[in-house]
């Protein structure tokens, strides 16, 4: 077997199957290690046989493995594809520091294929980490690898990356608390615009032709946990929650429940498959019928935010699919009114999973209070960071914020 040219900052180590842990298996790789940091590196082609792949078959997206998160990188909009990390108490604090650390290039990527340093600069757009540098304090070499550019992407800086997105990523963060394992999956999207002629799909591009990197529309976040605490029937449930947030500012009164999002048209519109060795189609429509239940409250609460770029306006999520279920109106019905889902008992432990098939599964909100913390909140000391962070509906009494959608726990 020929091999291919190999950079000499690259050692070949091996030929083998890369397996995705979203994105599927059976791709053919060829494996690399960076001499520097001593990262793997998967390089997908096609795996086909016959006459046809006499030559081979074209190589696109790259598997990237790092400590502790993965990445799948678009080689095409240079960016990535997925990036899927597991966050605990234990890789989340301890004495990692970013001071005087630097985002670098992946040289584990043809440099036609990567995202570069000089591609964000005057741009107008923050580098911004799909796993957070602080979701791995307890590793300085696993932060630092946080700052590699393939787990970067565009993101719009005052109002997102630097506010409600970092206000996100530090209550994804608090999760810990009350679970065990913590597995994320962070990415980009690109959701089209209903015009006059149709759906139309526009972005903006940055860096130098014909090298561009697109900027994404949205992004998304996926979170499956193992909780710590044990529900009625004595079992740990598994906490799952998908919200996707437009690229752009946004007030920082908006419920993060108006971002919850159903599974199924979150795959449809990323076309990927989440945790496929947990979602079976049961638990996905418990946890869809519960994530559509707090959207709409989110939703509701988040209209009365007068703001002229707030999400409803401007970039609206209800692109995806089932979302726009939401926005038809409500057909009425003969007999009585349907009654409100009235509040779990304090002492009782939320089970939204009804469908047959769906127990030990729960969404993230009727698992923990989905409010955010309050704004720039790294500025406050440590042991006011501790109110912010979540907590187990059934052991608090007290009336959610609006960021939670004014829903009383």
């Amino acid at each position: 077997m020929r091999l291919p040219f190999i950079s000499p900052g690259l050692r070949l180590t091996g030929i083998g199957l890369a397996v995705g842990a979203v994105a599927g298996a059976g791709i053919a790789t060829i494996l690399y290690e960076d001499k520097r940091r001593r990262q793997p590196v998967r390089q997908g082609s096609g795996s086909g046989s016959g006459p046809v792949f006499k030559y081979g078959a074209p190589v696109a997206d790259v598997l990237r493995q790092y400590d502790q998160f993965g990445v799948l990188w678009d080689t095409r909009l240079r960016n990535p594809r997925w990036v899927l990390e597991r966050v605990t108490k234990e890789t989340s604090s301890g004495a990692g520091n970013r001071a005087n650390v630097l985002f670098e290039e992946d040289s584990g990527i043809d440099v036609r294929f990567r995202n570069r340093l000089t591609d964000f600069q005057m741009s107008g757009y923050d580098r911004g980490h799909m796993a957070p540098a602080a979701d791995h304090k307890g590793s300085q070499r696993a932060l630092e690898q946080t700052f590699t550019l393939t787990n970067i992407s565009p993101q719009v800086g005052k109002g997102f990356n630097r506010d409600y997105w970092a206000r996100f990523e530090h209550f994804v963060k608090g999760l810990t608390n009350t679970c065990e394992e913590v597995f994320v999956v962070t990415g980009p999207l690109f959701l089209p615009k209903l015009t006059s002629r149709g759906y139309t799909m526009a972005y903006p591009m940055i860096g130098e032709v014909p090298n561009l990197v697109a900027v994404p529309t949205h992004f998304f976040k996926v979170v499956l946990a193992e909780s710590k605490e044990r529900n009625l029937l004595g079992a740990k449930p598994v906490v799952v929650g998908a919200f996707v947030m437009p690229n752009n500012s946004i007030n920082p009164d908006t419920p993060l429940t108006a971002f919850s999002v159903p599974l199924e048209s979150l795959e449809s519109a990323s076309g990927l498959r989440f945790f496929p060795e947990f979602l079976t189609p049961p638990r996905r429509a418990a946890l869809d019928a519960a994530a559509l239940g707090w959207q709409r409250d989110g939703r509701k609460a988040g209209r009365n935010v007068q703001e002229s770029n707030f999400f409803l306006d401007s970039q609206p999520v209800s692109v995806l699919p089932a979302a726009r279920l939401l926005e038809e109106p409500a057909k009425k019905k003969r007999g009585r009114p349907r009654k409100e889902r009235a509040p779990a008992p304090e002492d009782e432990t939320p089970v939204v999973d009804t469908l047959k098939g769906g127990w030990g599964t729960i969404h993230v909100c009727d698992h923990t209070v989905c409010n955010l913390p309050r704004e720039e909140f790294w500025k406050a000391s440590k042991e006011a960071a501790v109110e912010h962070a979540p907590v187990m509906l059934q052991r608090s009494n007290s009336t959610g914020s609006n960021n939670g959608g004014g829903r009383k726990q």
